[in-house]
């Protein structure tokens, strides 16, 4: 496993350049847990020195400590993290439509 915690930095940077909401708050066990509120979806990711674990909590999942996914690299985090940002460009580019825009165009470094 990747260093977890140089993991979740770049989650956060990641997170913050593309104005998504987050909150997260680190526990004395060193795991870290970080809620994602993306285009009307919410998130959970756990991040623990052995794994990352991955969650979508909608209205009808109850939420509990056992994530969803496991995400065991940096490759599966970032495939996740752009399928929350791919999400809100959907939802812009369907705005912009609606309001006769000609293009949208996005750039990611």
């Amino acid at each position: 496993m990747e260093d977890y915690l140089m993991m979740f930095k770049t989650t956060i940077e990641f997170l913050k350049k593309n104005n998504v909401k987050y909150e997260y708050m680190k526990f004395s066990s060193g795991a870290i847990m970080l809620d994602v509120w993306s285009n009307k979806k919410f998130y959970v990711f756990q991040f623990e020195p052995n794994q990352i674990g991955f969650s979508e909590v909608d209205e009808n999942v109850g939420f509990d400590t056992i994530p969803d996914k496991i995400l065991l690299n940096s490759d599966m985090l970032r495939l996740v993290l752009f399928k929350i940002l791919y999400f809100v460009l959907q939802t812009l580019i369907h705005f912009y439509k609606n309001k006769n825009a000609c293009e949208i165009i996005f750039f990611y470094r």
